[in-house]
């Protein structure tokens, strides 16, 4: 089984060659911009020179002169329509590619996860509790409804008293506050929700806002933990990833920015 070590040395590397392949990117789209701008001004101005040039020879050069203006307004007004989504291109395309970048690096990130996540799951025993992120946001029903947090299912045994393993500390940052009613949760019933609040140096706040949260402190995942029992006694915990993602969308009830993971293991004892 890989290490932690070994996959995050992996995820840099691949972090590392898509930077290079999407500044790569940026400068073939520049040349390509420039070489279609500079054409459209050749086929522009040729035919207007040949115009100009037969006007002058057949019917003088005041009649060569007034078209001769018309066509340098015309081009005038190319030009600066160029020079305008040149500038717009320079603008918005850095920001694109740093959007597509975050989105590349989220879904490596989760892939990495995941195969981590289904190689520690092959080693759990098949009957047992499987508490699972179900998603992050609005908390629409229940006593926490109007609050932003998380939400779990089971899709396994009982799983008795599921509580949050908080505060979840933030090195640097400040730390999130996970709270909300301990209950015990079974398979097909309805979701279970724990508010979630960040405490920071710069104060408190709610849960909702969470992308814009780790995109100012450059954060690319938070894990919070949850711990409960089967019904022999045994614990668990299951850590409840919530990874940057700028390509999430806001779907049925979830947080946009942000998408779930999560990782399940058996405690030796009673935390």
């Amino acid at each position: 089984m890989p290490t932690v070590s070994h996959l995050r040395e992996e995820l840099l590397t691949v972090y590392h060659y898509e930077k290079r392949v999407l500044h790569r990117a940026l400068a073939d789209a520049w040349a390509h911009v420039v070489g279609h701008s500079m054409g459209a001004l050749m086929v522009i101005a040729l035919p207007l020179a040949f115009n100009i040039a037969i006007l002058y020879t057949w019917m003088g050069p005041d009649v060569a002169w007034d078209n001769a203006r018309l066509g340098i307004a015309t081009v005038g007004g190319v030009v600066i329509t160029l020079v305008l989504a040149l500038i717009c291109f320079l603008i918005r395309t850095p920001a694109r590619l740093d959007e597509e970048k975050d989105a590349a690096h989220a879904e490596e990130l989760a892939k990495v996860r995941a195969e981590h996540a289904k190689d520690r799951e092959s080693d759990l025993p098949a009957i047992r509790p499987k508490v699972v992120a179900a998603r992050y946001g609005k908390i629409v029903s229940g006593p926490e409804a109007g609050y932003t947090g998380i939400a779990l299912r089971n899709d396994g045994e009982p799983a008795y008293s599921v509580s949050p393993v908080s505060p979840v500390d933030i090195p640097g940052v400040g730390r999130l506050e996970i709270w909300g009613t301990v209950l015990d949760l079974r398979q097909n019933e309805p979701e279970i929700h724990f508010p979630v609040s960040r405490e920071t140096p710069d104060g408190g706040t709610l849960g909702s806002g969470l992308y814009d949260f780790m995109v100012k402190h450059d954060l690319d995942t938070l894990t919070v933990p949850f711990t409960y029992h089967d019904g022999n006694g045994g614990w668990w915990q299951t850590d409840i990833v919530l990874i940057k993602d700028q390509m999430a969308r806001s779907v049925a009830g979830s947080e946009g920015g942000i998408r779930v993971g999560f990782e399940q293991k058996k405690l030796p004892r009673r935390p």
